[in-house]
């Protein structure tokens, strides 16, 4: 078990993982090396979060990768207008801030929680020079970002070529996925935000959705009544890797 010590409300939450404990079901770091895997769990942080806090910044250079345990972290890209848009939503099948440990940059996105998580932080330069004496280690995290570029180049053009109802559909998949089938908690607003559309369009969307079948949408929160028609509506673009056995 996990001793959770919680801080005051509105911040993080440390969990401590007991001398000889395991703990672990991100896939990035389970393709590595147990012994790298056993030196990023003694030196790095897990801890917990709440919905809406911030990750990291865009034009930031991150001082921390992210590895996510639990929940899902959503970043977003802007505009010169101020706007922005979801281009990639993590789970436990990728990180948050690799292109800090890999390329050494500025991040391009501002990654905020979009649910409660749970978060292995290991400091960058920590992880840059473990992969750069193990080569194995760099060519998993090379792979593992040229993954997060492609799903955000699929996204972005999924952006200008499909309707959004399909998109909507995609993302609750997503969402439906990565919390294993519990509710998602999101207001319209949020979602209008998300997909860079009126609030007035999210809410005839998912009434859409409804009308199908596919979803239950009440105020502040939405779930999955029939995953086989909600992907017949989607595009195919979101990234819903296979679900893990519990």
């Amino acid at each position: 078990m996990l001793d959770v010590t919680m801080l005051r409300p509105g911040q993080e939450a440390l969990l401590h993982v007991p001398s000889g404990g395991a703990f672990g079901r991100n896939t990035v770091l389970l393709r590595l090396p147990a012994d790298v895997r056993a030196v990023l769990h003694e030196l790095g942080r897990l801890r917990r979060v709440e919905k809406g806090t911030a990750i990291c910044a865009a034009g930031f250079r991150p001082q921390a990768v992210h590895f996510i345990e639990s929940g899902a972290v959503s970043s977003s890209a802007g505009c010169p207008d101020g706007g922005a848009a979801e281009v990639a939503l993590t789970g436990y099948d990728g990180a948050v801030g690799l292109g800090s440990a890999v390329l050494d940059g500025a991040s391009s996105v501002t990654a905020t929680a979009q649910t409660e998580c749970e978060i292995l932080t290991v400091d960058a330069k920590t992880l840059r020079s473990l992969s750069l004496r193990r080569p194995a280690v760099l060519g998993i995290l090379h792979a593992e970002l040229s993954r997060e570029v492609e799903q955000l180049v699929r996204l972005s053009v999924c952006h200008c070529r499909h309707r959004l109802v399909q998109r909507m559909a995609g993302w609750i998949l997503a969402m439906d996925h990565y919390l294993e089938g519990a509710v998602v908690r999101a207001t319209h607003a949020e979602l209008s935000h998300l997909l860079s559309v009126r609030r007035a369009t999210v809410t005839e969307t998912l009434h859409m959705l409804e009308g199908e079948g596919a979803i239950r949408s009440r105020r502040g929160w939405l779930a999955v009544r029939d995953e086989e028609k909600l992907r017949a509506i989607s595009c195919g673009c979101r990234h819903v890797p296979q679900r893990l056995e519990s």
